[in-house]
């Protein structure tokens, strides 16, 4: 049977793919197909008009642009070309168990062209959205005095709601209020499936500079940015994508045969009013997203106090705090996770009302926030050496171990998940050196004599980093919580001691502080506040050695070395109780090991 659930394209387009494993391991599998690539579409226009008047600049300007978004051609089940599955069992004797599970009976099953599924990808309507932005601003930049500046401006942000590349079918909504999927363009469905318009995206913005004296600056600033929607998510629900998938009568009979090709494709109907009931068996069961009508685009405040002081011998000094806080913005949430400890699927939402045990994905405004205190020594280039140093003491919060986009863990309780970044470090430092050694013509040493020409233009550069770790993500396994779409999370009776060791077998923390938590209850581990992770140092160095040659032709050998001291760097360690590597690092990030690269360049 034909059963709907991602994207047909023309199916003449690409190559057939051929995916042949094991019953159980995948083995290998070749395929030779057409990539779609993503692509993008912006008219824009520009203007701006400045104005002085005395001791005012202001300007004020206008930015239009259209996007359309050619969305990537889905490959969910082989793409428009589709794909034929060819497993063990098909030419295995049902009771010999290593068969079923074999690479020789996968491969006799593709000879013989008994293949297990038979699936592809169709495409009913040109994947992609389109919308319109609207940028307004007005700025006016007032030198009070010689020593005082202030810049005060205001910025205005207007989206259209998205809407499909086509104008019927191109976007469908999920309904949770009927479970039904409403596709746009269809009688009483709007194009922007309900989405509605908002003008209410003004960003105040205003900075202050006060020369002290001559060597002395003070600065502070704020400002409010707009955070549009994050992507067009919900153009994928059915039945903008679907897919067929062919599958046998049992377990060792054939789907179909390569030799009369793919089944004739089964198109989902869509009804006049472009309202879908999504509780039919096959549609029940898939995974949809809701954008709530209402939902605006949300805002980010910043702000930054500084003071520069210039230093002898050319350098300079700068410490600001600099911080920033989300309101609004918007992160996805499982909408029919359990929001009931120990109820299991009858504390789903949509459970209990339709049936639906699948996920609905939905959009929810949330908050952010980052602090830090910033301190710069810098060096400008003189006498053949530049240094830039930074280093930044910060705490930065979301919902999500992801970007702030990211999903929020614990749909039954969101505070819980209302922690640090998976990516927030403590510490980090940063120093990058340009050296050029003062030998050569015309330098201080050797200027002049053969060995000028030896030991002379050198130049040696680099950049050394060095942070601390990254939170360690502890979980647990979330059966304990009856809950389902929630994370669980250990209990721990004090913060484990950091035992150092790398490698399986040798515990990098103290794991038997850990326990699972009583049943239909939540852990009191919070997420990635308890420990963190190996830290990270780094040097990558560089020499180059600069050659003239005849005509002003230059001429200059590198030697680039990454991670030149051959640091060890290590991932986090495992962090889930219950895991065979629970409280080890058995993994390290690629390419950190020390790397070397020679090169020549010709520059005329």
């Amino acid at each position: 049977m034909g059963i709907p659930g991602a994207n047909i394209d023309e199916w003449t387009s690409g190559m057939t793919q051929i995916d042949i494993t094991g019953f159980s391991n995948p083995v290998i599998g070749f395929a030779a197909s057409l990539p779609w690539d993503r692509s993008e579409r912006t008219v824009q226009f520009t203007g701006v008009v400045t104005k002085i008047a005395g001791n005012h600049t202001i300007k004020f300007g206008e930015d239009m642009r259209n996007n359309r978004d050619f969305l990537l051609q889905t490959q969910d089940n082989g793409g428009p070309s589709g794909r034929f599955q060819f497993r063990a069992p098909q030419t295995a004797i049902p009771t010999d168990g290593a068969a079923q599970n074999g690479f020789a009976n996968a491969f006799a099953s593709f000879l013989l062209d008994v293949p297990a599924g038979v699936g592809r990808d169709l495409k009913v309507v040109n994947p992609g959205t389109r919308h319109s932005a609207f940028f307004t601003f007005i700025q006016d930049k007032w030198q009070v005095s010689q020593d005082l500046t202030i810049d005060i401006g205001l910025r205005h942000e207007y989206y259209t709601p998205l809407v499909g590349l086509d104008e019927r079918g191109s976007l469908s909504n999920y309904d949770p209020a009927t479970n039904t999927l409403r596709v746009a363009g269809y009688s009483e469905v709007p194009d922007a499936v309900g989405v509605k318009k908002y003008f209410g995206n003004f960003a105040p913005r205003g900075g202050v500079s006060y020369r002290v004296n001559e060597r002395s600056v003070l600065r502070g600033g704020y400002g409010v940015s707009t955070m549009p929607f994050p992507d067009n998510t919900y153009a994928f629900n059915f039945p903008v994508k679907q897919l067929n998938q062919f599958n046998p009568a049992n377990t060792f009979a054939a789907a179909g045969s390569m030799r009369n090709g793919f089944p004739e494709p089964v198109v989902a109907a869509i009804p006049a009013n472009g309202v879908i009931d999504a509780s039919t068996a096959a549609l029940r069961t898939q995974a949809y997203f809701y954008v709530p009508p209402d939902l605006r685009e949300g805002s980010l405040h910043s702000w930054n106090a500084a003071y520069q002081r210039e230093l002898p011998g050319g350098w300079t000094a700068e410490v600001a705090y600099v911080g920033n806080r989300g309101h609004n913005i918007i992160a996805t949430m499982n909408m029919n996770a359990g929001m009931v400890l120990g109820a299991d699927n009858a504390g789903r939402p949509l459970f209990e009302r339709f049936g639906r045990t699948a996920d609905v994905t939905t959009w929810v405004p949330v908050k952010t926030a980052y602090h830090s205190l910033q301190t710069k020594v810098d060096r400008r280039f003189a006498n053949g050496l530049l240094v830039t140093t930074s280093y930044t003491l910060g705490r930065s919060k979301n919902y999500s171990n992801g970007d702030s986009n990211g999903a929020i863990q614990t749909p039954a309780d969101p505070e819980r998940s209302w922690a640090r970044r998976g990516e927030d470090r403590l510490h980090n430092l940063a120093l990058s050196w340009v050296y050029h050694l003062p030998a050569g013509q015309g330098k201080r040493w050797l200027s002049s004599g053969p060995l000028s020409h030896v030991l002379g233009d050198w130049q040696v550069s680099g950049v050394f980093v060095a942070q601390s770790g990254t939170p360690i993500n502890f979980e647990a396994n979330n059966a304990t919580l009856r809950a389902p779409g929630n994370t669980q999370r250990p209990n721990a009776s004090a913060t484990p001691e950091v035992l150092g060791g790398i490698g399986s077998g040798n515990l990098w923390f103290d794991t038997s502080v850990f326990s699972a938590p009583a049943q239909n209850t939540w852990g009191n581990v919070i997420r990635n506040s308890l420990l963190d992770g190996p830290s990270y140092v780094n040097a990558d160095i560089t020499l180059a050695k600069v050659i003239m040659l005849p005509s002003d032709i230059r001429g200059e050998f590198r030697i680039d070395a990454f991670n030149a001291f051959n640091i060890p760097h290590f991932d986090n360690p495992n962090g889930t109780l219950g895991n065979a590597n629970f409280g080890m690092i058995t993994t390290v990030p690629a390419f950190s090991e020390r790397l070397l690269r020679f090169g020549f360049r010709v520059m005329f």
